[in-house]
């Protein structure tokens, strides 16, 4: 079987911080509906500058047609 794979991703940190609470059963269940698995999430962290920013990445996978 052969997969393709879509990379979602959610910058955290500066002015306007998104909250990872907005990630719903909702958002998840939009890829879902269109075949995409949740595999793994990874949350990357950069500090410099007194500042702290992340950038999370939700990576998804489904059979190829």
């Amino acid at each position: 079987m052969k997969f393709e794979y879509h990379v979602e991703k959610v910058k955290l940190g500066g002015l306007v911080t998104p909250n990872l609470d907005e990630i719903t059963s909702e958002w998840l269940d939009q890829f879902g509906s269109h075949g995409w698995e949740l595999v793994q999430v990874l949350q990357l962290v950069s500090a410099g500058g007194g500042t702290t920013a992340s950038q999370v990445y939700f990576y998804f996978k489904r059979p190829k047609p």
